[in-house]
């Protein structure tokens, strides 16, 4: 899992120079592609946005 967070940290400035990511659902979906799990998911309190086996991402502009 490690190594899924790690090659995250890694490719994603490229994916923002590279791909036209405009909004959080493609955000997402993009980290999505790199480390798997699922999106949207309800959860006590309310919603995460990405779900993977230990962690949960709740993706937003840094202004937000």
């Amino acid at each position: 899992m490690k190594q899924a967070i790690l090659l995250l940290i890694y490719l994603f400035p490229t994916a923002v120079i590279c791909q036209e990511l405009k909004t959080e659902e493609d955000y997402s979906k993009y980290i999505q592609t790199l480390v798997g799990g699922k999106r949207e998911v309800m959860v006590e309190g309310g919603r995460v946005d990405l779900l993977i086996e230990d962690y949960a991402f709740e993706i937003g502009w840094a202004s937000n």
